[in-house]
């Protein structure tokens, strides 16, 4: 053969590899066997529709095909109706399972279904779950499901939602307080960097707006009857300030962020918010339903989001938020952490904190009326709600972002990209995946995208028919090493401190609890705090943790709401707690994963009181369903 042909040949071979790469993903993998299904059902937050998780049905089917020929995979985008003024996420349910009877009317032996909830979704994937499981007309489902993965999943409730539902004057008291700190803070900011004149004028400006415009409005407010009003009949532009609309329409990208928050808020009912409220009926329901059916055949995996916590472009060198580019951004990260969850950094994702994302919970429940006085519960009287083996958790930096269009998204990322490529976090969205991004796995850096990937292929089973080879040419190239994946773990595992003491408390018919509110609820549940702290909890000499609860300048730390059932009178508490390390001691992340006990006692007028050994952990809640008689 002559060098010309020889090299025309290797031309042509050359062509046709490359047509070979470039098409990964357009051929269809092969071996797949048709018989055999993967369902995968999305289930969307509040304010969701059929484009909340952008891309992500094509692309999963695309990418899992090719790692699991094993089954052909059948993604099920479902919607259920939002801003039903009688919502609840066992109506939500009930909508699914009319469409699953007609798409999957029978499921085969060998078919299995996989659900991926985001926010609001997670409470509908609980209902769903375990109502189905009762009903012989869709118990196939339930029990044919092989994963339950959660996307800043608001199992137990959003800190916001409750205050805006439960009791109109703490919500005035804790609103008109962050006004006031947050007023402090920006004085101090300013005050620093521009002098105490412009910081004076600055607290004049704000004074005013408090006092004639802000404060009113808020005044206005009596009841939650008139809470529910303002969601059910749309009446957000009611109690929007003209003067500030007139602010915002100066720029036309405020302008549009401005009229786009107005539409979300106008598409979520009362109904719904009572639901992702921590402590409501809802929440405790959903525990219940957890607690009652302990199932194997289902994995969790709980995706907790985290708001990012540096501004330099090279990231934090160290766990916390201290590495800023800018000794202001420091210290306004400073500022806010007074007031939000958390210790080193904010243990949120601006919507769900972290112990209300995760499905795992410690729990202890028992109706007995006829206890001694003062009897008491061991910490190894709790389990946990969900079988260890069972359930996982991961972490990623990204927001709990509402539903933006992908317009909105591309501009949002060109204009924070200015200011270094870390900020272009602060557009990213958890539940968002878009083709042009996630199609090629080399090139996507969705931050949760591969999680969820690598979940449903169960290539670590041992009954998993994984492709092992194409596991790594696929989901090897979307994540990083595993020895690199568990060290980004360890690391914001490190800097988490907070859980959540969530309390049912079975109260006679009628009980009076007028008096009882968040100012004086450790008249009533007890710990021994140490004198002229801000709530820390003394704890043995041995022990190198303080514990800290219901912090005072913390947004919503402890919320109360009251309940008059047709047979008793219940009260559900809240508290948010920290576990920090003492004085020259270090914070050893994995040894608490064992968890620490706390001391309490919950005794009220006329009744029998109970002492309680309540175990804790970081990222986790502990709910107790107690009853209290005569």
């Amino acid at each position: 053969m002559s060098s010309k042909w020889a090299l025309m040949a290797v031309l042509l071979c050359s062509v046709f590899f490359t047509a070979g790469c470039s098409s990964f993903f357009k051929r269809e993998p092969a071996q797949v066997r048709t018989d055999r299904k993967h369902y995968i059902m999305t289930l969307h937050g509040v304010r969701g529709n059929e484009v909340s998780f952008g891309d992500f049905h094509p692309l999963i089917k695309a990418h899992l095909e090719k790692v699991d020929p094993g089954y052909t995979v059948v993604p099920l985008n479902y919607t259920y109706r939002v801003a039903q003024i009688d919502y609840t996420p066992y109506k939500a349910a009930l909508e699914i399972n009319s469409k699953l009877t007609r798409d999957v009317p029978v499921m085969g032996p060998e078919d299995k279904m996989s659900v991926v909830a985001y926010s609001m979704g997670g409470q509908v994937a609980v209902a769903w779950y375990y109502s189905s499981l009762s009903d012989s007309r869709y118990a196939q489902y339930p029990l044919k499901t092989a994963n339950m993965i959660s996307l800043g999943a608001a199992f137990w409730g959003a800190q916001e939602a409750g205050l805006f539902t439960n009791d109109v004057d703490v919500m005035k008291r804790t609103v008109k307080g962050a006004v006031i700190e947050m007023n402090k803070m920006s004085q101090e900011l300013v005050t620093q960097y521009m002098g105490s004149l412009t910081a004076k004028g600055l607290a004049a400006l704000q004074n005013s707006i408090n006092t004639k415009k802000l404060f009113p409005l808020i005044d206005s407010i009596k009841s939650i009857a008139q809470m529910k009003d303002f969601y059910d009949n749309k009446k957000i532009r009611d109690y929007y300030p003209s003067t500030v609309a007139k602010i915002l329409d100066f720029n036309e990208t405020l302008k549009t962020l401005r009229d786009s928050s107005l539409r979300d808020i106008a598409k979520i009912s009362f109904a719904e918010l009572e639901a992702l409220s921590v402590g409501s009926p809802t929440v405790s329901q959903l525990r219940d339903e957890m607690v009652n059916r302990k199932l194997d055949q289902t994995r969790w995996l709980s995706i907790s989001t985290l708001v990012q916590c540096f501004e330099t472009d090279l990231g934090s060198s160290k766990p916390g938020c201290d590495d800023f580019q800018s000794n202001f951004f420091a210290q306004l990260n400073k500022g806010f952490s007074k007031f939000t969850f958390g210790h080193t950094r904010r243990e949120t994702d601006n919507a769900v904190i972290t112990p209300s994302s995760i499905a795992q919970f410690l729990y202890f429940s028992d109706n007995k009326a006829d206890y001694a006085d003062n009897e008491q519960v061991l910490a190894s009287q709790f389990q946990t709600s969900l079988n260890p083996k069972n359930h996982r958790v991961v972490f990623a930096e990204t927001l709990h972002a509402t539903v933006i269009t992908k317009d909105m998204q591309a501009k949002a990322l060109n204009y924070l990209g200015k200011l270094g490529k870390s900020w272009e976090r602060l557009a990213e969205d958890v539940v968002l995946v878009y083709r042009e991004k996630c199609m090629t796995p080399e090139k996507c850096d969705h931050p949760v995208y591969k999680y969820i990937l690598d979940e449903l292929a169960q290539c670590g089973r041992p009954d998993s028919s994984c492709d092992r080879t194409e596991y790594k040419n696929v989901i090897g190239k979307f994540k990083k090493s595993d020895k690199e994946e568990a060290f980004i773990q360890d690391r914001l595992m490190s800097e988490l401190h907070g859980f959540t003491l969530d309390f049912n408390i079975n109260l006679p018919k009628g009980y009076d609890l007028k008096t009882i509110n968040e100012s004086n609820i450790f008249n009533f549940i007890k710990t021994d705090f140490i004198e002229n702290s801000d709530r820390v909890i003394r704890t043995a000499a041995d022990v190198p943790y303080n514990i800290q609860l219901g912090r005072r300048l913390e947004l919503n730390s402890i919320l109360i709401r009251k309940v008059n059932g047709t047979d008793q009178t219940q009260m559900k508490v809240t508290i948010t707690g920290l576990i920090t390390p003492k004085q020259n001691q270090k914070y050893n992340h994995v040894e608490l994963q064992n968890g620490l006990n706390l001391d309490l006692s919950v005794a009220f007028p006329e009744l029998k009181s109970r002492r309680l050994q309540v175990p804790i952990k970081p990222i986790h809640s502990t709910y107790l369903n107690l009853t209290l008689a005569k």
